[in-house]
């Protein structure tokens, strides 16, 4: 059999067609596939950027500490800004804050609820660092204890004896090492 000869058609110029798609970000131009909005970040690339788990990071956004600014095809997508945002809250976290508190302070810009927040947990890490000084003390004691064993040793059993009569660690321990003369007014 010969070879079939193709026919060519000749094409109609067709118009060109706009889409608009739920995934595509506002603002997307479909000619030029670019967006004039600032480039967000993929849940991922926050990740890295702030060393953050992207676990930890879907969390933050479940208690409202970080936001993404758009969800496109149902993934995050964050600002820029969100890189402060979230080391604002590592940060926070690091010096003692729940992440119960930090929702409270970052809901709400007013500088009264900082400063108030800030104070209440001052006064909390002061109780914290004079209960560890304490406790530091009670081990220093122990480490270099001549009974060689605390549950041998009578200031260890006073400080015991003081807990089991109501008194606070700090108030027993301030008790024993107070001496006979000031033990009463303790």
């Amino acid at each position: 059999m010969p070879p079939m000869k193709r026919r060519l058609i000749p094409m109609m110029a067709s118009k060109q067609l706009r889409v608009r798609s739920k995934s595509m970000p506002s603002g997307y131009d479909v000619d030029s596939g670019s967006s004039p909005t600032p480039e967000l970040l993929s849940i991922g690339q926050l990740a890295e950027r702030t060393c953050v788990a992207p676990t930890a990071l879907r969390y933050y956004d479940e208690l409202g500490l970080v936001r993404p600014q758009v969800r496109e095809s149902g993934q995050r997508r964050y600002a820029e800004s969100a890189v402060t945002d979230v080391g604002v809250v590592v940060f926070l976290r690091e010096v003692g804050f729940t992440l119960a508190e930090i929702g409270a302070l970052v809901s709400g810009n007013e500088d009264h609820a900082w400063r108030s927040t800030i104070e209440r947990k001052l006064v909390e890490l002061e109780e914290r660092q004079r209960r560890l000084e304490v406790a530091l003390a009670a081990l220093s004691h122990a480490r270099r204890c001549p009974a060689g064993n605390p549950g041998k040793c009578p200031r260890f059993r006073a400080i015991l004896d003081g807990r089991r009569g109501g008194l606070s660690l700090e108030e027993s321990h301030a008790r024993v090492h107070a001496g006979p003369e000031r033990a009463e007014t303790v």
